[in-house]
């Protein structure tokens, strides 16, 4: 994929000028319409691949809580995200678009991105394609600044920026949020949570979206005869995302997550052409976490995620799929007050396009 023009922008669309969002809660008995405040508990996941309490976290770090985000307005990730220290943004027009995250001025592709758990992004550009990861899908984030090349590879240089997806518990909820607002920016999305009491313990959350917006131009006058289009440049994004975890015995839980997403954007190169990028991504992940002792503590996990890009444009039209399967386990010891952690991790990725250079494979195992 080509892109002709890539401009720092500082405010890209204008917050939600109208929002109105709805909120309703059930229980196995009635309905009632309910606020409820979720709070986190103090740890840090991401500093360390395993729960720790944020005063005992030497790294420098940042946590984006889900009331943060509710509060902030934003209707996209990369928006939220440009509001936080030590992170830059460049961005191909408006929401939708393809977008960059600098973090410490590390580029794009010197940092990680996972989504609970499973590392995503496209093998061609060698970084997350930001543009298809939804906000409306997020519980959570976690920010890492500098290197942790040590715990998730010699790509972690800028830090390690994990999204975590909503988790149910407790008694049946359910949610419903709609919003209009300028540039044509239209959004809905609707879950449910919970879960089960009893021994064996079945968690469960369900939340899908979708939003649009008719936009503006991508471009401007003085972008040249081969960029600049004055249509209007709107985008439409789908998106579900789910999670089960069932305790089947104390200590013991097996589980599935998984997200979905799809981006249909417009951009601009030249005129004479709607020229529009269709954009993928779909992540699932299996996982067995099991308390063995009192002291080890181990998680297994497969995954498999895939990043597809289509570019119908001006100047041709491209695919470019990137499919990676992941494999990791995980064990804890701990040894007083220090953890002793192992790490075995196999990563087998696959790309292929309509440009033959960029046809290939590549398998990463590791131990740490």
């Amino acid at each position: 994929m080509t892109l002709s023009v890539l401009r720092h922008v500082a405010v890209a669309t204008k917050p939600l000028a109208i929002a109105l969002a709805i909120a309703s809660a059930f229980s196995s008995s009635s309905f009632a319409q309910t606020t409820q405040e979720k709070s986190l508990s103090p740890v840090l996941v991401t500093a360390t691949r395993t729960p720790q309490s944020v005063k005992e976290v030497v790294s420098d770090y940042l946590v984006i809580t889900a009331e943060e985000i509710a509060r902030s307005g934003q209707i996209s990730l990369t928006d939220l995200l440009q509001q936080k220290r030590g992170i830059e943004l460049t961005r191909n027009g408006g929401i939708g678009n393809t977008a960059s995250v600098f973090i410490r001025g590390a580029a794009n592709y010197q940092s990680i991105v996972l989504i609970d758990g499973v590392r995503i992004g496209s093998s061609a550009s060698g970084g997350a394609t930001w543009e298809t990861i939804p906000l409306s899908q997020i519980d959570h984030v976690e920010i890492v600044y500098g290197p942790l090349s040590s715990l998730y590879g010699a790509d972690a240089m800028g830090g390690v920026i994990q999204i975590f997806t909503r988790q149910g518990d407790g008694a049946p909820r359910a949610n419903v949020s709609v919003g209009v607002g300028s540039y044509g920016t239209r959004n809905i999305d609707v879950g449910v949570s919970g879960s089960t009491s009893g021994d064996i313990k079945l968690r469960y959350a369900l939340q899908v979206a979708r939003e649009s917006a008719d936009g503006f131009s991508a471009s401007k006058p003085g972008a040249g005869t081969f960029t600049y289009n004055p249509d209007k440049d709107g985008y439409k994004r789908e998106s579900a995302s789910g999670q089960l975890g069932l305790t089947v015995a104390n200590g013991h839980e097996l589980g599935l997550v998984f997200l979905q997403s799809r981006l249909d954007a417009q951009f601009d190169a030249g005129l004479g052409l709607d020229d529009r990028m269709v954009q993928k991504l779909e992540n699932i992940a299996l996982f067995s976490k099991n308390q063995l002792t009192q002291t080890w503590k181990s998680q297994f996990q497969i995954a498999q995620t895939a990043d597809k890009n289509h570019t119908d444009a001006s100047y041709g039209v491209s695919d470019i799929d990137t499919k990676q399967t992941h494999l990791s386990w995980q064990n804890d010891v701990a040894i007083g007050n220090d953890v002793l952690q192992m790490i075995l991790e196999r990563r087998e990725e696959k790309l292929d396009s309509t440009n033959a250079n960029l046809v290939g494979k590549r398998i990463t195992n590791s131990v740490a």
